[in-house]
């Protein structure tokens, strides 16, 4: 038990640290002040941005002025993707715009009639850096697939891509989101949330998701204090037109529940491959930072201190680092965060786990401190309910007897039908307190 400790704080040290993952091109343009008096819109400048032979971009600025009405609108010259920046879109993307495939946008900045002294400086522009495979990073060589690559390709939407933060995030039932901790580099969560992924090039080089499947990360907060103290929560604005992640594509349940030994935990992440080898650097190939997954052997939870983790038989690559940990005998709910890959044949691969008291309590807290919840969903084991994201009520009326005074109920999405507890009752008839109720991942039909 000793040599295998010490083994994981190697792996860790050596695999588990944040790496670059974008690079950065200084590009100066200023579009200068502009009017219009005019009755129609009208496009002020216009520009082709370019870095020759590097893909995709994402356009970085500097500084904006937008008035009421204009906007800044960027055109993938290769696939004609299209993106319109308004001061508040801006504001949510924070100052930089989604990917576009190609390595060169056409920049045009369009004045609304009636706005005065509108421009947009741009510094710099935006593009993804390769993870390097293992046999190119500097120290011991760390193993993440245990045995053979048992990984294939995989299409859930639930899981979604962080370009330009080399990681992998996930969609949980309170109306955010999850990755690892070490996935935030210099103080920022970097990228964009991508699904449906296209295959990336021969080389191994990413392409963009359409702009439809591309959501900006907003507000985070995170951790990074090692094995097992490693998470990072995030939240997620609209895409393009306007549609929320979480109604369109779902979600995933979490709980504090541990697996027996031997059961099995499922991975899904958008990692690299070299399997067969690719052109790009070290064999990386087509199949890199697209999704896939594999399933294999939790082995036990572990403690070190007040941190908590998983160790388990799954394969890894990097780029994985920020994927769930689903339980496949519980009806694929989630029980931590991935974020090491140290497999060999006396250590295992690792991710934080739920039981790890300041996740849990980010998680639960999101909409607020003391946030209670309710889910008609039956959980794994189905613990006593406390009101918690892990272990919510589920009944309409269970839920108002135990909330507190002023307390709020997110209900998270789902079936309540008709029956005891969800209707042919009046809540809060006659009753001295209020609770507000309020739908935490989209609209919520009760009675049907």
């Amino acid at each position: 038990m000793k040599t295998k400790i010490l083994l994981i704080a190697l792996a860790f040290a050596a695999f588990a640290r944040p790496l670059r993952a974008q690079m950065e091109f200084k590009y100066a343009l200023d579009t200068g002040l502009h009017a219009n008096d005019a009755l129609h819109e009208r496009v002020a400048f216009s520009r082709v941005l370019k870095v020759a032979g590097v893909r995709p971009l994402r356009v970085h600025f500097a500084a904006t002025s937008l008035g009421q009405g204009s906007y800044v609108r960027l055109t993938s010259v290769l696939d004609r993707e299209q993106q319109r920046l308004d001061a508040p879109t801006l504001a949510l993307w924070r100052n930089v715009s989604a990917w576009f495939n190609g390595d060169a946008v056409l920049f045009e900045l369009v004045v609304a009639p009636g706005d005065s002294n509108v421009f947009a400086r741009v510094d710099k522009l935006v593009a993804p850096e390769p993870i390097p495979p293992k046999q190119f990073e500097p120290g011991p060589v760390i193993e993440t697939i245990c045995g053979d690559d048992d990984r294939v390709p995989s299409g859930d939407n639930r899981v979604g891509r962080l370009l330009g933060g080399g990681c992998t995030g996930w969609l949980i039932a309170n109306g955010a989101a999850l990755t690892a901790g070490h996935c935030v580099r210099g103080g920022a969560l970097p990228g964009a949330f991508e699904v449906n992924v296209p295959p990336s090039n021969a080389n191994g080089s990413p392409n963009a998701a359409a702009m439809v499947d591309q959501f900006p990360i907003t507000v985070y907060q995170w951790q990074n204090a090692g094995l097992g103290g490693d998470w990072c929560i995030f939240g997620l604005g609209p895409n393009n037109i306007g549609e929320r992640a979480h109604q369109k594509f779902g979600f995933f349940r979490v709980t504090d529940l541990t697996p027996s030994t031997s059961q099995d935990v499922r991975i899904t992440g958008f990692g690299i491959d070299t399997e067969p080898a690719g052109s790009g650097p070290g064999g990386i190939n087509s199949s890199s930072y697209t999704q896939q997954t594999a399933v294999g052997d939790v082995d036990s939870l572990n403690s070190d201190g007040d941190r908590r983790y998983y160790d388990y038989e799954t394969d890894t690559e990097g780029a994985t680092s920020g994927s769930p940990l689903i339980w496949e005998q519980a009806s694929g709910w989630t029980i931590g965060v991935h974020t090491t890959g140290a497999c060999t044949l006396v250590s295992d691969n690792y991710g934080t786990a739920f039981a790890y008291a300041p996740l849990f309590n980010a998680v639960n807290n999101w909409p607020g401190a003391g946030a209670r919840y309710l889910d008609s969903a039956v959980f794994p084991i189905d613990p006593e309910p406390s009101g918690t994201l892990f272990r919510p009520h589920h009944t309409l009326l269970d839920a108002w007897n135990s909330a507190p005074n002023g307390a709020t109920v997110n209900i998270v999405a789902a079936p309540y039908p008709r029956g005891a507890g969800n209707t042919g009752v009046v809540i809060g008839q006659g009753a001295t307190k209020t609770v507000r109720f309020t739908a935490a991942t989209g609209p919520v039909t009760i009675g049907n």
